[in-house]
């Protein structure tokens, strides 16, 4: 298993929920999200990293993701933006970590794959 054929299945299993997937890589925008997810209720972004379960930790986002990351991530926050992290971990397990609300701490799910899918869709809809 390796992070792109995760980031695959998950597209596949958002698009097959309704919602307008694109991914959001290009060879001349460093730092954004790996996939830009649209519906009737809003937008999301995530940000998809592969740990294989041999190198289990917790989520560290100086451990996991990079410093351009990490800058795209704060700002699209900052400007109201909802952006995840979504590690999976081997196992069809995802953890899912995005900033709360009302607070400056991380807020942590761990779900499966499908369940993460259902929850990208509960975001932001079905694309009309």
């Amino acid at each position: 298993m390796s992070e792109a054929s995760f980031k695959s299945r998950m597209r596949k299993k958002v698009i097959e929920r309704g919602v307008y997937a694109e991914a959001g890589y290009t060879p001349y925008s460093t730092g954004k999200p790996d996939h830009y997810y649209e519906g009737h209720r809003g937008v999301l972004w995530v940000e998809y990293k592969w740990i294989p379960r041999k190198n289990p930790c917790t989520f560290d986002e100086d451990k996991v993701l990079e410093e351009s990351q990490k800058r795209w991530i704060r700002r699209a926050r900052n400007n109201g933006v909802r952006v995840w992290t979504a590690v999976g971990r081997g196992g069809k397990v995802v953890d899912v970590y995005w900033f709360g609300n009302y607070s400056r701490e991380y807020v942590y799910h761990r779900l499966t794959e499908d369940g993460l899918a259902d929850a990208i869709s509960f975001q932001t809809g079905r694309s009309r």
